[in-house]
């Protein structure tokens, strides 16, 4: 049975993940299926750095009405966390812009409770451990369809209408018939395994109003972009977008300083005796140094939970 918000004027759903997870294609797979379900969709994501492990978001809106409205969800009805590590981000507050009304899905091992009191949450919380459900199925941390098939529960796509846009999602994007059906089953198992939470309709369209900017015009030599300032990215920690770390056996190690060579940012130095080193506050975990090592002295760890 389509979940009743679907009758409100408008359902809007922001989606946190990172780099990697494939949360645009969360973000697809939901609208497909909504429009399958018979209604106007609107989805886009919105980038930061497009490095594995950085901070993405997405924003989907479903309406019975054609949709008027774009750019960047207020204040949604659903929040989804596709990784609950974004909770204790530094600088990307994904809690900043819920209600009374917004329901939040949060991927976490921890209980609904431990997600509640850790971080003072008073909304509707459905917790679900989609990235080992997509462990279990796929054998690989991709979670993307979990992801879409735990949010479609809440908010009450059809479950067929789900499969089918999980199948025209990865045709498209060239997966294998096999790695389709995988999926699609990932999508079920996840859909059946979140916990239901009924939403509330909201009070209204939940839509900031923008203004008209008329800009003046300004000749090229005003106009045309150019950097006095001395740069910052010395400044900017960027450990924190990664899920992963690099873990160096120096055992292994044969100095060839490949990794070095191909890091970006600084992320590995060369010490005194000529070995690597991983510094920690700049690493992304883009996972470069281990695919480029020779003799794979370097391998990827999660990080443990502080």
């Amino acid at each position: 049975m389509i979940h009743t918000c679907l009758q409100y004027s408008m359902i809007t759903v922001t989606l946190f993940g990172r780099g990697g997870q494939g949360i645009k294609s969360t973000a697809h797979v939901m609208s497909t299926a909504a429009f399958l379900d018979g209604n106007y969709v609107q989805d886009q994501p919105l980038y930061s750095a497009e490095r594995r492990g950085a901070p993405i978001s997405a924003y989907i809106r479903i309406s019975k009405h054609p949709i008027l409205a774009r750019g960047y969800v207020w204040q949604p009805l659903f929040l989804i966390v596709a990784d609950d590590s974004l909770l204790d981000h530094e600088s990307e507050d994904v809690l900043q812009d819920v209600t009374k009304d917004t329901v939040i899905l949060v991927n976490s091992a921890l209980s609904t409770e431990q997600i509640a009191s850790k971080y003072s949450i008073l909304n509707k919380i459905s917790v679900a451990d989609l990235s080992q459900l997509a462990m279990d199925v796929l054998h690989r941390h991709m979670v993307s369809v979990a992801v879409a098939g735990a949010a479609a529960r809440l908010i009450g796509l059809d479950i067929q209408n789900l499969k089918q846009a999980v199948a025209l999602e990865l045709k498209e994007i060239g997966i294998r018939d096999e790695e389709v059906v995988r999926n699609m089953q990932l999508a079920k198992d996840a859909y059946d395994a979140t916990p239901y939470v009924e939403a509330q309709a909201p009070s209204r369209v939940q839509e900031r109003a923008y203004g008209i900017i008329e800009l003046q015009y300004h000749g090229p030599k005003l106009s045309t972009c150019t950097i006095t300032g001395a740069g910052n990215a010395s400044a900017r920690r960027t450990g924190d977008w990664s899920l992963y770390k690099p873990q160096i056996d120096y055992e292994k190690c044969t100095k060839y300083t490949i990794c070095f060579v191909y890091y970006p940012d600084s992320g590995i130095a060369i010490d005194k005796a000529s070995f690597p080193v991983v510094d920690y506050n700049a690493c992304k975990g883009c996972d470069l140094c281990t695919t480029e090592c020779p003799p794979q002295a370097i391998t990827l760890v999660k990080k443990s939970k502080k």
